[in-house]
């Protein structure tokens, strides 16, 4: 999975997970600022002036708490070696919660992950890992047949054998209940963690807060 980086607004909201470029990108633009570092992850490491004589690394950035500098003895000259460690968390100030940013759509990925990769069949109930994502479905629950809308609030998570039962019925026809009513996710974030195998230490906090 290619590295992600929590992206919060100008009020400390989190907002978006976006991948590791984007982020590195706004940051060098100063249109960032870094709020927490990867304590193990390197972003890039190397010497502050290269063999030619010119300066590889921005002198703002050397003041960054996240930039570190070592001295060296290569090829017998002492240099500098400068090591940035890679951005976790970044505060993006103009960033604006818009359209498909912070209404994410009912895809069959996303309406899996919603509801955390379990059939929501209440006597079913069988949970399915990342990896078994094949053998659940999206199903809306007014079929879309008899005028039923691809909305949040018209979907849920059945697997496959449940689906396939399921048909063009309702639920009430069905004489079924779900572990979950519909619901919609309050954020882009909040499935995009859900489709993550694990989150890092360095979310935790800003997430739980």
């Amino acid at each position: 999975m290619a590295t992600m980086v929590l992206v919060q607004d100008g009020k400390g909201s989190n907002v978006a997970l976006v991948p590791l470029s984007r982020a590195v990108g706004l940051w060098l633009k100063q249109s960032a600022t870094v709020i927490k570092w990867f304590k193990n992850k390197v972003l890039w490491m190397g010497p502050e002036i290269n063999k030619f004589g010119k300066r590889v690394i921005d002198k703002n950035l050397l003041s960054q708490p996240g930039v570190h500098i070592k001295s060296e003895i290569r090829d017998g000259v002492k240099c500098n070696i400068v090591i940035i460690r890679m951005p976790a968390v970044i505060q993006v100030y103009n960033y604006v919660k818009s359209g498909r940013r912070s209404n994410p759509n009912p895809t069959t990925e996303n309406v899996m992950a919603y509801y955390g990769y379990q059939c929501q069949r209440a006597d079913c109930a069988k949970k399915f890992t990342k990896s078994e994502r094949k053998k659940l479905s999206k199903d809306h629950i007014m079929p879309t047949s008899r005028g039923g809308k691809d909305s949040w609030t018209n979907v849920t998570c059945l697997c496959i054998k449940c689906n396939n039962q399921k048909s063009d019925h309702t639920l009430e026809e069905m004489g079924w209940t779900l572990l979950r009513n519909p619901g919609k996710p309050v954020s882009k974030l909040e499935v995009q963690l859900a489709k993550r195998k694990d989150v890092p230490e360095e979310w935790l906090l800003e997430i739980t807060e």
